[in-house]
């Protein structure tokens, strides 16, 4: 084998290689680097309806005294029952002990 004098350093040659496999870069061509497919969207997709839920929710609330007098008088019953029955929900919900079957 022949050496080649490189800076004080001997390198030795050796056979050469057909194909040398080197580590892809970024704009360098084939082969080329894939990029990770970026995962769908879901947190803008579940936040949108939640945040018009709430914007209705809360322009009702706000605009409830126009609201009321354009009810019919025979749905308001209604209307109050289910408002009792959903503030008996959310207190019981509250008071999760209650949901137990045994008593802590």
């Amino acid at each position: 084998m022949q050496g080649v004098d490189v800076a004080m350093t001997t390198v030795e040659e050796g056979p050469v290689p057909d194909l040398v496999i080197r580590p892809p870069s970024r704009g360098a061509g084939l082969p080329a680097v894939i990029e990770p497919k970026r995962g769908f969207g879901w947190l803008p997709l579940t936040i949108a309806p939640l945040a018009l839920v709430v914007a209705l929710g809360a322009g009702a609330y706000v605009f409830r005294d126009e609201i009321l007098p354009m009810i019919p008088a025979e749905v308001r019953p209604l209307l109050a029952e289910a408002r009792a029955t959903l503030l008996d929900w959310w207190a019981a919900l509250l008071d999760w002990r209650s949901l137990l079957p045994f008593d802590l």
